[in-house]
C-alpha cells in the first residue's frame, strides 16, 4: 500500500506542470475543506441567532398582548342591578349559595356577548325567593380568553371564587338561537350587582347570627322581598 502510495505521488507530480507538489496540493485542499467548514459552522451560527431572535420577539409579543383585562359595555342592561328594591322585583330568585367549583369556559362562537362564558357548580342553595334544587349552575358573562385575557363587563369584573358564599339576586337562562352559548335554566349574572361575596358566611347558621359585615349585605334584600 506504501509503495504504491509513493508510486503515485511520483507520477502526480511528473504528470502535471506545475510548481506544487503532490503534499502542497494536498495542503491547499485542507485548507480548502477547513475554509468550507469555517462557512458552514458561521452559516449555522446565523441560522440559530436568527431562530433565538424570532423566539425572543414572539415572547415580546405574547407579554404585550396577554395578560390584559378587556372592558366590555354591557348594552342589554334593563335594570339597575345597584337599586336593591329594583333589582329584587325584576330577580326571579334570590338566594344565598356556595360556589363549588368552575366548571368549564365557552369562548366566543358569534353567538350571544363578544366574550367568554365561564360556568361554575352552585351547593348549598338556600331560597329566599323563588324556589328549586339545593344545586344549580351559574353562568357568568366574562372570563379568560385563548390569550389568557379576562374579558368581563365593566361593572362586572370580579369572577366567583370557589369555595365562598355569595348572595344571588337572578333569572334564568331561557332558550335563545341567538345566545346557544348560554345553556337554559342556567343562573346567569351579568353586573357585581347580583353576586356579592359574604366573607365568612355559616351555612348552619340564620341571618341573624352571621357577621355584622354580612348581615348589612344581606338584610336590605330580605326587607325589599317583604315589601
Amino acid at each position: 500500500m506504501r509503495v504504491s502510495l509513493a508510486k503515485f505521488k511520483e507520477d502526480f507530480n511528473e504528470a502535471f506542470d506545475n510548481n506544487l507538489s503532490y503534499e502542497q496540493i494536498k495542503d491547499k485542499v485542507i485548507i480548502t475543506k477547513n475554509f468550507s467548514r469555517s462557512r458552514f459552522l458561521t452559516q449555522r451560527f446565523k441560522f440559530v441567532a436568527i431562530f433565538f431572535l424570532i423566539a425572543l420577539l414572539g415572547g415580546v409579543f405574547l407579554m404585550v398582548a396577554t395578560n390584559k383585562v378587556i372592558y366590555r359595555d354591557n348594552e342589554d342592561v334593563i335594570v339597575n342591578f345597584f337599586n336593591v328594591e329594583e333589582v329584587v322585583g325584576w330577580a326571579d330568585n334570590v338566594f344565598i349559595a356556595q360556589v363549588e367549583q368552575k366548571m368549564y369556559t365557552k369562548q366566543y362562537d358569534g353567538t350571544g356577548q363578544h366574550m367568554p362564558y365561564t360556568y361554575y357548580s352552585l351547593t348549598n342553595i338556600n331560597y329566599f325567593k323563588g324556589e328549586g334544587d339545593n344545586t344549580g349552575k351559574l353562568l357568568f358573562y366574562g372570563g379568560y380568553d385563548f390569550l389568557n385575557n379576562l374579558i368581563v363587563f365593566s361593572d362586572n369584573d370580579t369572577l366567583p371564587e370557589a369555595g365562598e358564599y355569595y348572595i344571588f339576586i337572578v333569572r334564568k337562562v331561557t332558550p335563545s338561537n341567538s345566545n346557544l352559548r348560554a345553556e337554559p335554566n342556567s343562573f346567569y349574572v351579568q353586573s357585581k350587582g347580583q353576586m356579592l361575596l359574604l366573607n365568612g358566611y355559616i351555612p348552619d347558621r340564620p341571618i341573624q347570627e352571621q357577621s355584622k359585615a354580612n348581615q348589612k349585605i344581606v338584610k336590605p334584600y330580605l326587607q325589599a322581598l317583604e315589601k
